[in-house]
């Protein structure tokens, strides 16, 4: 697996038959790095002994935009005895590609015309409409003008994520306290703040993603139930500080702030939400203020699972089905997992409905052309 460009991570399981092939081996164990340049056959790049006893092993990789294999096995009387072959990993370029850099501007697109593939927008009627402005709510106007003069836009983006914990069979365990926390510090404090802008119309827009972990778990009786019972020692604890801390200057109104904070949070929770903070969420999307975007069914790593593309494909429209399970319409947006990007995934995307997601800085400054504006403009795809 790759660790770093230049870096590669080898490990290895070890079955009864290969234990018995170097058991009875009298020669040296060596590894063969194999690359593909430019699609061409696997070539040996690099050889080196290694010792078999070991789990894993870290290995230098001078290549980029390549594609490499390991070949392990056993030196005897001059030939070389292949017993294991890894995975092919593909390392990514470090530097943009050779082709001229290409540049379609803003204008094209809200032509709804497609520089690249020649038809409709791929952003609907008004290509970013969803950026520029919140959707005209009944009876009332827009809440931001579009501004014909302007330079530039700032889009707001959460990334809310947390991979999936459920131990039905402990009351109390350490892991579902980052669901918790999660709740407490991050999930119900923006619905809150969220809900008073939309009730007071003040404008505000904000694009977050809700990955189906994260959705799995928040809608999960078990965990819903559990977390209501956090909350009540949370507020049990916090009552008993007030106590404590009355006559300390220093932390009673912390500790007072504190209990006015979990004691609504409480209250919202049971009353206001339900238990059910998902369904919160999607109505601030209705209200125009909210923006969710979708992500991969288990927030796999991508670019480490292109080795085999239905993998990537199953994450992808896995993800976007349960986006649509869960908040009643498929997401326009996508946050790509750890933002990694590989060639080809933006055809994937685009079959699944996407119209746009979020990369790491790398994607643009490797791109096969180089963006003009660098990271301060969007990247329109060859797929759309």
């Amino acid at each position: 697996m790759l660790v770093h460009p230049r870096r590669l991570f080898l490990y290895w399981i070890k079955d009864d038959a290969l234990e018995q092939a170097i058991a009875s081996a009298s020669g040296v164990a060596r590894l063969y790095l194999e690359a593909s340049i430019a699609g061409e056959p696997f070539a040996e790049v690099d050889q080196r002994e290694f010792d078999f006893r070991a789990p894993g092993w870290y290995l230098p990789f001078g290549q980029s935009d390549c594609r490499v294999r390991a070949r392990l096995g056993i030196t005897e009387g001059g030939n070389f005895r292949s017993l294991l072959l890894s995975n092919e990993v593909r390392v990514p370029r470090e530097r943009p590609g050779r082709e001229q850099e290409t540049w379609h501007d803003l204008w094209d697109l809200r032509k709804n015309r497609s520089p690249v593939q020649g038809g409709s927008s791929p952003f609907g009627q008004k290509p970013w409409d969803g950026i520029v402005q919140p959707p005209t709510t009944a009876g009332r106007a827009s809440a931001v003008a579009p501004m014909p003069s302007t330079l530039g836009y700032l889009a707001m983006v959460l990334h809310a994520h947390l991979p999936f914990v459920r131990h039905p069979e402990r009351e109390y365990f350490l892991e579902e306290h980052w669901l918790f926390e999660a709740i407490t510090e991050t999930y119900l404090p923006i619905l809150d703040i969220l809900g008073h802008l939309s009730r007071d119309h003040v404008p505000a827009r904000l694009t977050m993603s809700l990955t189906p972990t994260l959705m799995a778990m928040l809608r999960d009786k078990l965990l819903t139930e559990k977390y209501a019972r956090h909350l009540d020692r949370m507020c049990e604890l916090a009552r008993r500080e007030v106590g404590r801390t009355k006559n300390e200057a220093g932390f009673a109104t912390t500790a007072g702030f504190y209990q006015d904070r979990l004691l609504r949070f409480r209250s919202m929770f049971h009353e206001e939400f339900r238990k059910d903070l998902v369904s919160q969420f999607a109505r601030l999307e209705e209200a125009g203020v909210l923006e969710i975007i979708g992500c991969a069914a288990t927030h796999g790593m991508l670019p480490a699972l292109a080795i085999n593309p239905e993998a990537v494909k199953a994450q992808v429209l896995l993800g976007v089905s349960e986006h649509r399970r869960q908040i009643g319409r498929a997401p326009r947006g996508f946050w790509l997992p750890e933002c990694a990007y590989f060639e080809g995934l933006g055809e994937i995307l685009a079959e699944a409905g996407v119209e746009y997601f979020f990369v790491d800085a790398h994607a643009f400054r490797a791109a096969s052309r180089r963006p003009r504006l660098n990271l301060h403009a969007p990247i329109l795809c060859p797929s759309g």
